[in-house]
């Protein structure tokens, strides 16, 4: 079941990738999620991809350049309880064994919300043949975020600006 988030996030990753095609005009925009959850930075507007299983919703929003680069945030509601250590560690492996790509570093961190307000996290680059990915996971409660950008060549500024302008507002 844990599968179901990462695993989600990763394949519409790679769809997008391919398939979606937009302009890369670079006029960064503001993103909010519908429930006012979290907020980001993207750099046109996105598009909202939704799937629901047994025990979990996924609601994944993608900007793709195809065969450039794409940035993915989206959040998954479990219907059940789950061990913070197991979910995040899922979330890491399972993203980039659906991108194919080996993880190269790994660190959690507490996520600072607010002041006095940390929630567990953990970041992670990876590679592949073809692309580097950069990520960083999220849980809080019964709900895991992701946010990830992956791409070729150097991604390094619009990554930073991508996962620096992540906030989160309480459940």
């Amino acid at each position: 079941m844990r599968r179901s988030s990462a695993y989600c996030l990763a394949v519409l990753f790679i769809v997008a990738a391919a398939a979606v095609a937009q302009q890369a005009t670079e006029q960064w925009v503001s993103f909010s999620a519908p429930d006012k959850s979290f907020s980001v930075l993207f750099p046109d507007q996105p598009r909202l991809n939704e799937t629901k299983d047994a025990h979990a919703h996924n609601y994944i929003w993608l900007y793709a350049v195809p065969g450039q680069r794409v940035f993915l945030a989206g959040n998954t509601d479990y219907d059940f309880a789950f061990d913070i250590e197991q979910e995040l560690k899922a979330d890491q492996d399972n993203f980039l064994k659906a991108v194919h790509a080996r993880l190269v570093t790994s660190k959690r961190f507490e996520f600072e919300r607010g002041p006095n307000d940390k929630l567990q996290a953990i970041e992670f680059t990876g590679e592949s043949p073809d692309y580097n990915f950069k990520g960083m996971a999220i849980v809080e409660k019964q709900r895991a975020y992701m946010f990830c950008v992956g791409g070729r060549g150097n991604l390094v500024a619009s990554t930073d600006k991508f996962l620096s302008s992540v906030t989160l507002s309480r459940l």
